[in-house]
């Protein structure tokens, strides 16, 4: 078929199982569908990233989906695939990345000490705010969390951040929209 090619964007959506329209789904809406058992998409969409992988740039989209499917995984929620089910299905690649994800939010999690409690974020009834929030937020072991603001504060301290990728740089371009 003569056409246009899929872009790795509206690939990787359609594997998370999205119908095509207009610029796709953005990241977090698209780590919703992969990490929640409902939809069953994660094998289809682990297939697809990795393929994805083997392109260095799409890097940054296959960064940005992984780390807000990480962030959802860490909430312990029973509607969301654990972690260790998600690393089960992904590929050598991915699995670097999210290594590099996990390894960069650790780190954050060490520095910032003074934390907030993590019911709150799992409490949320709103679905808006869930859309919004759980993706940025991630759940710790100790009942505490840590979202954005902290990997901001944490990578301006001069912590190391995800190799290619700036959450400061990231929260400029956000607030310049």
């Amino acid at each position: 078929m003569w056409g246009r090619r899929k872009t790795p964007a509206r690939r990787l959506a359609e594997a998370a199982g999205f119908k095509w329209a207009g610029d796709g789904p953005d990241h977090d809406i698209m780590a919703f569908q992969v990490c929640g058992r409902a939809a069953n998409v994660l094998p289809a969409f682990a297939a697809v990233a990795e393929e994805l992988a083997a392109d260095e740039a799409n890097y940054e989209l296959l960064r940005g989906v992984l780390e807000n499917v990480q962030n959802l995984a860490s909430h312990g929620l029973p509607e969301f695939h654990t972690p260790d089910e998600i690393v089960a299905v992904l590929g050598p690649r991915c699995t670097e990345y999210w290594k590099a994800i996990a390894t960069f939010w650790d780190a954050v999690a060490e520095w910032q000490t003074d934390r907030e409690s993590s019911e709150g974020i799992r409490g949320l009834q709103n679905e808006e705010l869930r859309l919004m929030l759980w993706p940025t937020k991630r759940s710790l072991a100790d009942g505490t969390c840590v979202g954005l603001a902290d990997a901001v504060r944490f990578e301006k301290a001069g912590g190391e951040p995800i190799p290619g990728h700036s959450h400061i740089m990231a929260a400029l371009e956000r607030f310049e929209r």
